[in-house]
């Protein structure tokens, strides 16, 4: 099994997946991942990767490592509907990023202004049932140790 430390694309606290407060993230349908409550507005890379796209209201985007890992990022429950306000985006899909470089920032105001949880999503849609992913530990700060993903290569 291959495996691949991940450091912390946001400071804050990570519990597992199941905790989101969202049902579709919490009960997998979109992957396995890691629930993130960020004290902050700053979202980094946690691999080197490929930008491989980011969404037009700017709160999600997704990475592709070379080993071929998909990790995606959603920033905030329900954040689609703010059409991109209060999210800056700091890179361009097709880019190569390195860990701890700075991918995107989200105006934490803006989303308590408007109702909005900024709790965070890190999926990995790719993982198969025999795959796993292993938080490291729960208290997180941006480039800091935060989870292994273990899965085969196809």
């Amino acid at each position: 099994m291959k495996r691949i430390k991940l450091t912390a694309p946001m400071s804050g606290v990570a519990l597992p997946i199941a905790e989101a407060p969202n049902r579709m993230f919490a009960n997998k349908e979109c992957g396995d991942g890691i629930t993130i409550f960020p004290n902050n507005g700053l979202v980094v890379s946690p691999a080197s990767a490929k930008v491989d796209f980011i969404f037009p209201t700017r709160h999600c985007l997704g990475l592709i490592t070379e080993e071929g890992l998909e990790i995606v990022i959603h920033v905030g429950m329900n954040t689609g509907h703010l059409q991109g306000e209060g999210f800056t985006v700091l890179v361009k899909p097709g880019e190569v990023v390195q860990p701890g470089q700075r991918l995107l920032q989200f105006d934490r105001q803006v989303l308590v202004d408007k109702k909005v949880d900024p709790v965070s999503v890190v999926l990995f849609p790719n993982l198969k049932d025999a795959d796993m992913i292993q938080l490291e530990k729960s208290k997180i700060e941006i480039g800091g140790a935060f989870a292994v993903a273990g899965y085969k290569l196809s």
